[in-house]
């Protein structure tokens, strides 16, 4: 009984689980693409502008970013630094398109991003965030997660070794 009452109970947390993840798979992207999207410069000549933007998260009554403008110039290297809840993440996911500011505009060669289909803006950038995640998976696969439809191919993950210094590493 004691068996049979566990397997009900662990069964009934399953379920739960599977379904808040069919909930959250069910769900329409809240970011659409535009009507007439414009072309993702690549390479970008001119930069990243954030110009005056502001962002709250929804039911949030403080801002995460207020009147933020930064300019990130191609070749740049930027390294974001703060206190917690200063924005730091914030910044990054409007950067990457996951949110939209509520105020102001954020630009890639003086095209707004909103103007950009977002998994064509997504497919250029990559975030690596201080809490990283090591997966127990190859090196291959690990820096073949970036781009999907390149984890084949070992002359680009030689490739993105060398730039980012991690050569020893993955040929290890």
């Amino acid at each position: 009984m004691s068996s049979l009452f566990g397997g009900i109970s662990e069964f009934y947390e399953h379920h739960l689980y599977l379904s808040n993840l069919f909930e959250f798979l069910a769900q329409e992207p809240k970011l659409c693409a535009p009507a007439n999207p414009a072309v993702v410069p690549v390479p970008i000549s001119r930069g990243i502008r954030l110009e005056s933007v502001t962002f709250a998260y929804p039911g949030s009554h403080r801002n995460a970013l207020q009147d933020v403008t930064v300019e990130i110039r191609p070749g740049e290297r930027v390294a974001i630094v703060g206190e917690n809840g200063a924005g730091k993440t914030t910044l990054v996911k409007l950067l990457t398109r996951l949110h939209d500011p509520q105020r102001g505009r954020i630009t890639v060669d003086g095209i707004d991003l909103r103007d950009l289909v977002p998994s064509d803006w997504q497919k250029q950038i990559g975030v690596i965030f201080q809490d990283f995640a090591r997966y127990s998976l190859t090196a291959r696969e690990n820096v073949g997660f970036g781009q999907l439809n390149y984890v084949e191919d070992m002359s680009r993950i030689r490739s993105a070794g060398d730039l980012s210094g991690a050569s020893d590493c993955i040929e290890r």
